[in-house]
């Protein structure tokens, strides 16, 4: 009768042997006192919160893998134990409302799966698109230039900020999807007439909206900070979109490939002692990232 339990109990110690191995390791570290050579917190990254996301989402989905995987073996086991212990006796309604419970468990982890598995693949569209943009902003650095990446506000983050002798720039990335039209290259383009992005299958207000207030709230901040009144542009970028633009307003709408010359072509604005206290107050900001390889 005790040997039946024994497959219960191998069940039972391989997963908790396997978690003190794990915890060994984590805290190997720790225990010989080993720990970074970084003494500063690191710049955010461009797209660092939706690395964020993506990882938590990421998280999720390998959960509901694994429970998806592991739900029909385990409920079989389970079932084929109470067998043989005679706890359970096999008619068509214990069989039939068993795998009722599956199904339906299946069903909801599934939905959940899904949804988590598309707010991934947008995520990292909109990743893919920060990145992008700051892979061409990289260039303006040798031109006394300073580049900050996912900046953090109060309750939302500026994409990209620019610094220089031109003034400071918030720029915010939009990063959307295409679809063939065959309509001979209008499927890439979108117009931007000052009030709304016209692409080929819908139309947005919104990002125009999200660009000015975000670069009023940088304003604001900024003079509050340096003590003297500093102005932010905004800029709202599409990366890989041809951007026909029928109206010129105080918001550019670029490609993501605009963004250096508009910058570039700009003639100075700003003292160099205003933008040093300018990089100090972005700096303290944006320099929150703790160094990861032994943190906790």
């Amino acid at each position: 009768m005790y040997f039946t339990l024994v497959p219960l109990a191998v069940t039972l110690i391989l997963p908790c042997i396997a978690a003190g191995v794990i915890y060994l390791v984590l805290t190997g570290a720790k225990r010989k006192k080993i720990r970074t050579p970084l003494v500063r917190s690191l710049l955010r990254a461009p797209g660092e919160s939706l690395l964020a996301q993506i990882d938590e989402l990421s998280e999720s989905i390998n959960s509901y893998l694994l429970i998806l995987a592991l739900l029909p073996l385990t409920t079989y086991s389970v079932y084929v134990t109470q067998l043989y212990l005679g706890q359970l006796r096999a008619n068509p309604f214990n069989i039939g409302l068993l795998g009722l419970a599956v199904l339906s468990v299946s069903a909801y982890y599934l939905v959940r799966l899904v949804r988590a598995w598309k707010g991934r693949r947008r995520l990292r569209l909109a990743h893919d698109g920060e990145v992008a943009v700051a892979q061409e902003l990289t260039p303006l650095m040798l031109e006394g230039y300073t580049v900050f990446h996912d900046f953090p506000a109060e309750k939302f983050s500026i994409d990209h900020i620019v610094v220089g002798r031109a003034g400071v720039f918030a720029i915010e990335t939009k990063a959307r999807t295409k679809r063939s039209a065959g309509n001979g290259g209008k499927d890439v383009e979108v117009v931007y007439d000052g009030k709304s992005l016209r692409f080929p299958f819908h139309t947005e207000t919104e990002p125009i909206r999200q660009a000015r207030n975000q670069a009023s709230w940088l304003s604001k901040w900024l003079s509050s900070a340096v003590g003297e009144r500093v102005k932010a542009t905004p800029i709202l970028t599409l990366p890989g979109w041809y951007v026909k633009r029928v109206k010129y307003d105080d918001l550019p709408v670029l490609n993501n490939g605009e963004i250096q010359f508009h910058i570039a072509k700009k003639k100075e604005e700003i003292p160099k002692e205003m933008i040093t206290r300018i990089l100090h107050q972005l700096d303290q900001r944006c320099r929150d990232v703790e160094p990861k390889a032994f943190g906790k």
